[in-house]
């Protein structure tokens, strides 16, 4: 009959949280950017050319027009690259819920089996809940919401509206009603200029050119992106990228902001 270890210690990697939303994001990022200046350079009207094939077929809508398909091909490649994203964000959450929750065990009354068992239940939970509710959950165990919590939730948004709209937007897609809008939100990162006796900010921008004594450093500020009802989302390279990034600012500020939890709580040893 096996015997239950008298001690059990369990290692609770904080990266675990934030991890989901890196990958997510250096996946996404990476895809579109190799993708859509390929198929802006792709001759759409040629012959296929796939090695080593036999026969090979393509197929046009009736009626669409070179440029029109290149563009539903990009269209493709950005929604996807927006599930990516949403879904790591999402991961992310639930990894943070149920870590929360692991440390809150009563540890001197359950076994290895009943670990197990319950980090399967507080995963199927998380896993259940939507976006806006997981977000709830989170913030509520936080004390106060995340810094991002929007950007996560318009997020979302983007990609249902991709998703089921093909990108354009409907009634059901505003969040910004005086406007009329879709509107996203997303930390970005400038790099700026100090001066050392003004203390003076600059953005630095390719070819400008800086007082010796001027300190560099990056900065993160919002961009705030908005498309109106009616119009087609639309999302090129460089602007996903910027967006892409917020993943990784919010899976680092979630990861730091349940650390601080779990040292406040003191049931977790971080030495």
């Amino acid at each position: 009959m096996p015997l239950e270890p008298k001690y059990l210690r369990l290692r609770f990697n904080l990266e675990g949280i934030s991890a989901p939303a890196m990958k997510a994001m250096q996946l996404a990022s990476d895809t579109v950017m190799a993708a859509l200046p390929a198929l802006d350079a792709f001759d759409v009207t040629g012959e296929p050319q796939i090695e080593g094939t036999g026969i090979q077929l393509r197929f046009r809508q009736a009626g669409m027009s070179d440029d029109d398909w290149r563009e539903q091909c990009k269209s493709f490649v950005v929604r996807k690259a927006f599930q990516e994203l949403a879904k790591g964000l999402k991961e992310s959450l639930d990894e943070a819920y149920s870590l929360i929750h692991m440390t809150r065990l009563d540890w001197g009354n359950i076994d290895t089996a009943g670990i197990m068992a319950k980090r399967e239940e507080l995963g199927r939970k998380a896993n259940r809940a939507n976006v806006p509710t997981i977000l709830d959950w989170v913030n509520g165990e936080l004390g106060a919401p995340l810094s991002h919590t929007a950007m996560v939730l318009n997020v979302q948004k983007v990609r249902s509206c991709l998703e089921h709209r093909d990108g354009l937007v409907g009634a059901v897609d505003v969040n910004n009603a005086a406007d009329d809008a879709l509107e996203l939100s997303v930390p970005t990162m400038k790099i700026i200029a100090i001066g050392k006796d003004t203390g003076a900010e600059v953005e630095v921008v390719p070819g400008m050119q800086l007082e010796e004594a001027s300190r560099v450093a990056p900065k993160f500020v919002d961009e705030h992106l908005s498309f109106p009802r009616g119009a087609r989302i639309q999302i090129d390279a460089e602007r996903f990228n910027h967006i892409a990034l917020s993943n990784w600012v919010f899976g680092s500020d979630l990861a730091k902001r349940v650390e601080a939890l779990l040292r406040n709580e003191g049931k977790v040893d971080f030495s």
